[in-house]
């Protein structure tokens, strides 16, 4: 790794891996480009990082939040939450959702769009049921 990666604890292995990453590519350029003969970081070893766990809620703290949204938001945003919380629907499969998706006598949506802060993109397709409430 880098010396100068090395020394900065504030960043994660996951944060250095992809400074690395990037470094790794643009000097893989420069080889192909004829600029460099090989490539200084392509054997530079991947800093060990470790996923946080899931801590999800437990199913009195999701009644505890149903319950306290419609007093603090409009009422479209306290049903939006419950269907996420319900159907477990990610952010952007839920931004990506439209009525075609849905198939109520089959009790079932389809999620074939997804959202990003970058553009609109396929998503795989994912069926789920619907919850029953």
């Amino acid at each position: 790794m880098p010396k100068t990666l090395a020394a900065r604890p504030e960043l994660s292995g996951k944060t250095v891996n992809n400074l690395v990453n990037v470094l790794r590519e643009a000097l893989e350029m420069a080889v192909l480009d004829k600029l460099l003969p090989d490539n200084p970081a392509a054997h530079v070893p991947s800093a060990q990082w470790q996923r946080l766990p899931v801590d999800p809620f437990t199913a009195e703290e999701v009644e505890a939040i149903l319950a306290d949204m419609p007093k603090r938001h409009p009422a479209q945003v306290a049903n939006y939450t419950a269907l996420k919380f319900f159907t477990g629907l990610r952010t952007g499969e839920s931004f990506g959702l439209r009525w075609p998706n849905i198939d109520s006598p089959a009790a079932a949506w389809s999620c074939r769009k997804a959202w990003s802060a970058a553009s609109r993109r396929q998503a795989p397709r994912r069926t789920r049921p619907a919850p029953s409430f």
